[in-house]
């Protein structure tokens, strides 16, 4: 992502009186970027969250870490999944062993309180425990992606799913898809920089994917159809307080939607290597 199109992003957020959790993750590691405290630094009033597996942290570790939190970065969430095994080398890189750490830093789940997902308003370190080892926290629960990270299933189909309401995912170049699972980017709502990142949220397309996804029509949204991704509070939609009702899905939903998907998504889908 280029820095400026961070700025525009933080800005416009600013203008509207937002004041959401702004997480760095999702299509590339954040670490590997240059100028990820560049990208940071205008999200600076807000909660912000590095997810990472700490590839571009190996090296002057504690200096890129400072320099990460010195541009106002709240949470660094780094992620110990069995093909990485690049946290313990990190840990001792900030002398976390010797006593002599900088930093603050909690492991997720073992400290319930620790959830990188919580608003935090300090710096802190958040070691993440292996999928295969964690059996509790909300990073316990594995999905396949939208089909990207396991063979599509249909057993969710019946259930809401909060993203769409609750996130917005955008891409590198402003480009935003329906979530976070939408890898490759087929269900294409637009683009924050080209048309504003409230008429994105406000988008027919996101309308109609709320409508489909509000009455557990997953099946009726093409990228959402056999994705296990799982939702908490869904009862507490579309609102907060969930006392708002949708209108079942119509003619109009199924048009959007088709509309939506149309065409080339915004990148090729990469399926993820065999180990």
């Amino acid at each position: 992502m280029d820095p400026a199109i961070a700025e525009s992003v933080a800005d416009q957020i600013k203008s509207l009186g937002w004041n959401p959790r702004v997480e760095f993750a999702v299509h590339g590691e954040p670490t590997l970027h240059p100028n990820l405290p560049q990208l940071i630094e205008p999200f600076g009033p807000f909660y912000t969250l590095v997810t990472s597996n700490g590839g571009g942290l190996l090296m002057d570790t504690v200096t890129k870490v400072e320099a990460l939190f010195k541009a106002g970065l709240n949470t660094l969430a780094l992620d110990d999944y069995e093909t990485n095994r690049m946290i313990e080398r990190l840990l001792e890189n900030i002398g976390y062993d010797t006593g002599a750490c900088p930093f603050d830093v909690y492991f997720y789940p073992d400290d319930k309180k620790a959830s990188p997902h919580t608003r935090y308003n300090g710096h802190r370190i958040v070691i993440l425990k292996d999928l295969n080892e964690a059996t509790a926290g909300t990073h316990s629960d594995v999905h396949n992606s939208a089909g990207d990270a396991g063979p599509l299933d249909r057993s969710m189909n019946k259930s809401r799913c909060a993203k769409p309401f609750r996130e917005i995912t955008v891409r590198w170049d402003g480009n935003v898809a329906l979530c976070c699972n939408d890898w490759p980017g087929t269900y294409k709502i637009g683009n924050v920089v080209e048309e504003g990142i409230e008429a994105i949220w406000q988008h027919p397309r996101m309308r109609a994917a709320r409508e489909a996804l509000y009455h557990r029509r997953r099946d009726l949204i093409p990228i959402c159809d056999g994705c296990t991704a799982k939702s908490y509070r869904v009862g507490l939609l579309p609102d907060k307080k969930g006392v708002v009702e949708l209108p079942l899905p119509t003619i109009w939903t199924k048009e959007i939607i088709a509309e939506a998907c149309a065409g080339e998504p915004f990148t090729s889908r990469v399926r993820p290597r065999s180990t």
